[in-house]
């Protein structure tokens, strides 16, 4: 599908509740997909996603169920990552995608019930906001049950791990990727998981961040 037209993909496949399929999307002049394929419940798959000019995905694959994976895409200029693939149910893996460029992300991969492996997502933007637990530019970034693998690079503000089923290995990385927060102070959560008992916490707190669990 060639949009090159197009100056934005707000809302175009919203709620088309029996599409199955997208064949590959050239969008280059497209600064937004906000809503691209909100609640397309019954999607399976986008063969393909080229917008490299857009600033935010915010709600655009929100509630696709059926969905079985997250196309490749460049995600350079994208700041905003809210509720981008919230409650994807069937999705085990995100692809690497750039997102040094990224402000907010809150609740980015919420829901996504088989989520067994995030990339190593870099989260240097997200500085700014709340550093208090339970708020912030990384609130709610995970709620996958089933997330084994989650190591970020450069967190800077508060995030939560809690209930999933991290190895003391996987936190202990996790700790070692966090940057040090000693100036402001930052909280990370890590209530319930394999290796919350086991974890060396002290790879954390000597960055100044306070751990919960």
């Amino acid at each position: 599908l060639n949009f090159s037209a197009a100056t934005n993909l707000f809302g175009t496949f919203s709620q088309c509740t029996g599409l199955q399929y997208v064949p590959p999307i050239i969008a280059p002049n497209a600064t937004t997909l906000q809503q691209t394929f909100n609640r397309c419940n019954s999607l399976e798959s986008v063969a393909g996603l080229s917008a490299p000019n857009n600033t935010t995905l915010l709600n655009t694959f929100f509630d696709c169920y059926s969905l079985k994976n997250i196309p490749e895409m460049d995600a350079s200029k994208v700041r905003d990552f809210t509720n981008a693939f919230i409650s994807c149910f069937s999705i085990e893996k995100l692809p690497s995608f750039d997102t040094s460029a990224g402000i907010t992300f809150t609740s980015m991969c919420a829901g996504m019930i088989s989520l067994a492996q995030a990339p190593q997502f870099n989260l240097n933007g997200a500085s700014a906001g709340s550093t208090a637990a339970g708020a912030g530019p990384l609130n709610g970034m995970f709620g996958a049950g089933s997330l084994r693998i989650a190591t970020m690079l450069n967190t800077r503000r508060s995030i939560s791990y809690a209930n999933m089923i991290l190895s003391a290995t996987e936190l202990n990385s996790i700790f070692t990727n966090l940057a040090d927060v000693s100036a402001h102070g930052a909280t990370i959560t890590i209530t319930n998981n394999w290796g919350t008992a086991t974890c060396n916490r002290s790879i954390a707190t000597s960055k100044g961040w306070t751990v919960v669990g």
